[in-house]
């Protein structure tokens, strides 16, 4: 066997198996089935040239050549053709002029006019050049050079999408490599002795080809290449298998049984197990490295739905955008700027990805924007606009450059401006293309629609807790009368007690007394002054912690009777006042939860405070609140504040939570404290509950989630 026809033959069944599927891709586009005949006259030249290296006589092998020459005489007929559609040129005139000589040349090639005789080299037998050759090798020339150079013209013809200039540039290095094959022609000539290296050439050709289909979608065959991947993968393995098993058993077990078969019986079991298996995972690794820009729609709209547009907290909402969106695209990273009003800059607020913007900042966020608005809302790199921009306002386009973005969209709503999306290149290379942006661009104005929810929610709860503390510090001073009474009493004993002593001292009472007696006398008097003062900033220091706003922090291993204890001696003197009693009934196995102490305290003088007030303005001399604690099933535990005021009917309980909801009198009360009562518990991962019936009194009932 000849090992030099080998490499022509293996060529020629790659280039038929490109040829073949791009053809069957889509049978009606010109472009394919001109690229389809390109590819088949490249085979039958590779293929009967093959066969000519492997015939013996030179009769055969000029049969085998002249049939070889008419492929060659088609090549570039089919390429010029397969060009022009490419690039939607009409040559109809040089169509007719080029398939009149193909027609001629065909027939010519079964004579001696192309193809004179053969020689035998150190190859094979190759074929001489006849009289007409020369005629043939100047329009192979001529059809490619032109076709190579109407690619050219159109590398920069704005017409043409980006993309589809790109597929053009990778055309023409495969066209101009392919050129090279004219060493074929050269090597038809007796005084020449050059080994015809057109195959690699045509080799390298289908090589940049393909490299075109998986880099820039050409022709839109990646499924092709994707099922021809897990067909290879596949075969390769069986055969593997099969013929490691074949060859182990015919050595172990030719000995014992003498029927050699008997070895393929393990090769059949191993690849009846792992074939399936092994195509599942082909898929998926093709799937992942070769065709990460596969992404399902349904699935995206779904994530969007069920787990991002329903996030409130705008730091939670921007990371678990950027995140669930490099996560589905497959793209190296994603990110959202927001728009700072104050300093006119977009700043980076979250990105996900293997990398991340070069660029944290952008100036001049509103310039930005209005770029953007002007674009049709977003830029696509490579893209027409940005070339214009290029011209235009070179500033701006380094901006977007320095981003280093494939994809750049406004998040806008109403008119405001709120940020930009950016995504960064997909890990598969491929570009963004006009499906992505057609469900991107829906999918980001219903992102900018969470991010307003999400700013506004902020401001809301904000406001709320400046509402909160407004509405805690007026209840501090309708409370600091009493406490004033509080500090007043102790430190009325104590400086009654020194003003005693000093007089005593001065009239001469204590002429009698030895020293050690007035030491004794002042000691006394001095622990009473200490007493007294603890307790007096004991009460301050109370005071003073409950008035600073609530941090939002939770910590863990907050008890609640502890907290209760601090509320309760907050309102001591108010329930006296009232005549009201407070019972604690807390068991001590009640669980630690994880809150913020502040915004516990404030839930629990709030509930006081109301049953207090709901208390006096019933009838009854004498009142009652009682705290109760109790272990739920599971890790739940429940706090319930009970009172025996006059209870609360049904229409007033449907609105109890509600904002602005009193039934107080005008001035007397904002309405926001049993609706900030209701926010500060939730925030603590509890659930408030009201229970309530006329004359009787009303529950208010809490349960935590404590710390496992």
């Amino acid at each position: 066997m000849n090992f030099y026809a080998v490499p022509p033959f293996i060529t020629g069944l790659l280039v038929a198996a490109i040829g073949f599927f791009v053809l069957i891709k889509n049978r009606s586009n010109i472009i394919h089935i001109t690229f389809f005949l390109f590819c088949y006259s490249m085979v039958w030249w590779l293929l009967a040239f093959s066969m000519m290296y492997l015939s013996h006589s030179s009769d055969i092998a000029l049969i085998w050549a002249r049939i070889g020459g008419m492929g060659v005489c088609l090549i570039p007929i089919f390429a010029y053709h397969f060009v022009l559609s490419l690039l939607g040129l009409r040559r109809r005139q040089i169509l007719i002029t080029a398939y009149t000589f193909g027609v001629i040349s065909f027939i010519a090639c079964y004579t001696d006019i192309v193809y004179a005789n053969v020689r035998l080299l150190k190859w094979g037998f190759y074929p001489l050049a006849g009289r007409g050759y020369p005629f043939v090798l100047s329009v192979f020339s001529l059809l490619f050079s032109h076709a190579a150079l109407l690619l050219f013209k159109n590398l920069n013809n704005l017409e043409f999408a980006p993309l589809k200039r790109k597929q053009f540039r990778s055309v023409l290095i495969a066209f101009a490599v392919g050129t090279l094959g004219v060493v074929d022609y050269i090597a038809k000539y007796p005084v020449v002795n050059i080994y015809p290296f057109g195959y690699i050439c045509a080799f390298c050709f289908i090589a940049s080809i393909a490299y075109t289909i998986v880099r820039h979608r050409f022709l839109n065959i990646e499924v092709i290449i994707k099922k021809t991947v897990v067909f290879a993968g596949i075969f390769i393995f069986t055969y593997t298998i099969f013929s490691v098993f074949v060859y182990v058993g015919s050595n172990i077990f030719g000995n014992i049984f003498p029927n050699r078969y008997i070895a393929i019986i393990p090769s059949i079991f191993a690849i009846v197990l792992i074939l399936k298996p092994l195509e599942k995972f082909l898929v998926n690794i093709t799937d992942k490295y070769l065709f990460q820009k596969k992404y399902n729609y349904k699935e995206l709209l779904k994530t969007f739905t069920n787990e991002v547009l329903t996030v409130l907290k705008i730091g939670v909402l921007v990371n678990l955008t950027v995140t669930k969106l490099s996560e589905i695209i497959k793209s190296h990273y994603a990110a959202i700027y927001l728009y700072e009003d104050d300093e006119n800059q977009l700043k980076l607020a979250a990105s996900s990805g293997s990398s991340e913007p070069d660029e944290h900042t952008i100036s001049d966020g509103m310039g930005f924007w209005k770029v953007l608005k002007e674009s049709g809302q977003y830029i696509l790199k490579d893209s027409e606009f940005l070339d214009k921009i290029k011209k235009q306002s070179p500033e701006f386009y380094k901006k977007i450059s320095d981003i280093n973005a494939e994809l750049i969209i406004m998040l806008s709503h109403d008119e405001n401006i709120l940020g930009v999306l950016v995504l960064g290149a997909k890990k598969s290379d491929e570009n963004y293309t006009q499906d992505d942006i057609d469900i991107l661009l829906p999918l980001s104005r219903t992102v900018a629609i969470a991010i307003t929810n999400a700013q506004l929610f902020a401001k809301l709860s904000q406001t709320q807790a400046q509402t909160a503390q407004k509405e805690k510090m007026a209840v501090i001073g309708t409370l600091s009368a009493g406490i004033n009474h509080e500090i007043c009493n102790p430190l009325g004993i104590v400086r009654g007690q020194c003003e005693m002593f000093l007089l005593n001292l001065k009239e001469g009472f204590y002429k009698e007394k030895t020293s050690e007696q007035l030491v004794e006398k002042a000691k006394e008097i001095m622990e009473k002054v200490i007493k007294e003062t603890d307790r007096a900033a004991s009460i301050t220091r109370k005071l003073s912690a409950f008035a600073k706003p609530a941090k939002g922090v939770a910590e863990p291993g907050v008890q609640i009777d502890k907290e209760l204890v601090e509320v309760i001696s907050l309102l001591e003197h108010d329930l006296k006042l009232s005549d009201v009693d407070i019972v604690r009934d807390i068991p001590k196995d009640l669980p630690v939860i994880s809150a913020d102490k502040k915004q516990i305290q404030e839930i629990f003088f709030n509930l006081i405070r109301n049953a207090t007030q709901a208390i006096m303005k019933s009838e009854k001399k004498h009142g009652q609140i009682k705290i109760t604690g109790q272990n739920l099933s599971g890790s739940n535990f429940r706090v319930d504040v009970c009172d025996d005021g006059p209870g609360i009917s049904d229409a007033v309980l449907k609105q109890i939570f509600d904002p602005f909801f009193t039934t107080k009198e005008p001035g007397q009360g904002t309405g926001l404290g049993l609706f900030i009562v209701k926010q500060l518990v939730e925030r603590n991962n509890g659930k408030i509950s009201v229970q309530s019936k006329l004359g009787e009194g009303t529950i208010f009932s809490i349960i935590f989630n404590s710390v496992k």
